[in-house]
């Protein structure tokens, strides 16, 4: 899908580093609506991800 690899693209601009984005089946809408990428670990690790 062309509109979730924008997305991924996107969400890796707005991280400082790319060695964040280690979970490749999170939802990048999912992602996007996180403030923090903290927030977003801490919701994989409460989830088992």
């Amino acid at each position: 899908m062309k509109v979730e690899n924008k997305t991924m693209n996107f969400q890796r601009l707005l991280s400082p580093n790319p060695s964040h984005h280690q979970c490749p089946n999170s939802n990048p809408l999912f992602s996007m609506s996180t403030k923090s990428i903290d927030n977003v670990n801490y919701v994989n690790q409460s989830r088992g991800i």
